[in-house]
């Protein structure tokens, strides 16, 4: 029986620390390191949202469903440059591996569908449909139609396509996807006993992904709040924190962690748990999964803790760094530490927070990366032609 592990974060919190200590035991496959994130179970439109659709059975819902999962696991095993590229994990079997498991659910197609949805997401002729549309608009206005029925209607452009359908049990819907799984699991380490996925499970609601695989742990890696505000908003920037504004910030982070449940298939650590208290984590961690310390035969192979060290307390240094804003930076500290109590790392009971001074600071970043405002970030213009060139890029590899 494969034995799965698997690391989850919030974004940027840290989480492939734990993938990272794993990668120093032999006897545990993790795949694509901590590049590769394997998240097409809890992904917009991939196998969770499909078993809403199809197990409540809808007429016209599972049709929708079914064409975005299609689409997302194509795109999923397109050369994708941003993204992961499945084809190259599972012996380039992914696809078809997909296409039975729809069969198996009892998928049902024909060709000349339609609904007023139907051809959401085909884009191709999208302009030529609509031009013909309007021609024949101008025709048809001058007739009146009618049935029997009292309701008059009148002839139009019907955009016939592939329509889909599909009803299954919660039940049989859980089976088939634990094949599904199981299938493309051992295409990918067949002689393994214990894999480890990077994001295979979302932090939150995890009992009903839990559900398709016989033997699971999920780790739940966080970052003290005060970090995570300071680090996206001077660092990295990414959209999906908000750190314009700490208000926004702490609704963000509370509603974010508020469906997180453990279990004994389910644990939460710090960021910080393995930086500053390394020995007693990695035995819970081992005790956790039910696999033996002594079975880390590579040991700072791919874990440097000590330079993790430098991915903290970026709340103090950059206060100390930037007496421009350091008032309202020191507000914002003081809000977080305030609001969100509950999840703030003791670094104190670690180091000694007023012997950080500005000469001692060690950033991973340049600072010139996103310089911080007050009001919003503002943005490298290197960074930014780099992502427009790799968007263009993209688009043309994929015909668009």
């Amino acid at each position: 029986m494969l034995k799965i592990i698997s690391c989850a974060g919030f974004g940027n919190t840290g989480s492939s620390i734990v993938t990272d200590f794993f990668q120093e035991f032999s006897c545990i496959n993790v795949v694509g390191g901590s590049a590769f994130e394997f998240f097409f179970l809890h992904e917009c439109d991939g196998i969770m949202d499909l078993e809403n659709a199809l197990t409540e059975g809808h007429r016209l819902k599972t049709d929708l469903a079914i064409k975005r999962f299609l689409k997302l696991v194509e795109n999923l095993n397109s050369k994708n440059p941003s993204g992961p590229n499945y084809k190259d994990y599972f012996n380039g079997k992914f696809l078809d591996y997909t296409y039975k498991y729809l069969d198996s659910l009892g998928v049902i197609k024909w060709k000349n569908g339609w609904w007023h949805r139907v051809s959401e997401l085909e884009e191709q002729n999208k302009i030529k449909r609509i031009v013909l549309q309007e021609k024949f608009r101008q025709v048809a206005k001058k007739y009146s139609y009618s049935l029997y029925e009292t309701d008059s209607w009148k002839p139009a452009v019907v955009n016939y396509v592939t329509q889909y359908f599909c009803t299954i049990s919660k039940k049989d819907f859980k089976e088939k996807t634990k094949t599904y799984l199981k299938n493309l699991l051992l295409e990918l380490c067949p002689d393994n006993e214990w894999v480890l996925f990077d994001q295979l499970f979302p932090p939150s609601c995890n009992s009903e992904y839990l559900s398709y695989f016989d033997f699971a742990k999920v780790i739940i890696v966080d970052r003290d709040p005060r970090d995570l505000y300071f680090a996206n908003k001077v660092f990295w920037g990414s959209g999906y924190i908000p750190s314009e504004n700490p208000e926004v910030f702490i609704q963000w982070f509370k509603g974010t962690r508020s469906k997180i449940s453990e279990s004994e298939n389910v644990i939460s650590i710090k960021f910080e748990d393995m930086v500053y208290d390394f020995e007693k984590t990695q035995k819970l961690l081992c005790d956790f999964v039910g696999i033996d310390l002594s079975l880390r035969d590579k040991p700072n192979t791919h874990l440097f803790l000590e330079k993790s060290k430098t991915n903290t307390l970026f709340f103090k240094k950059f206060c100390l760094a930037d007496k421009q804003y350091e008032a309202q930076l020191s507000k914002d500290v003081k809000l977080i530490e305030e609001k969100l109590s509950n999840y703030i790392f003791r670094f104190s009971d670690f180091v000694d927070l007023n012997s950080i001074t500005k000469k001692e600071q060690d950033f991973i970043f340049e600072k010139a990366v996103h310089k911080i405002n007050n009001d919003a970030l503002a943005i490298n213009p290197i960074r930014l032609i780099f992502s427009l060139c790799k968007i263009f890029i993209r688009k043309i590899k994929n015909g668009k």
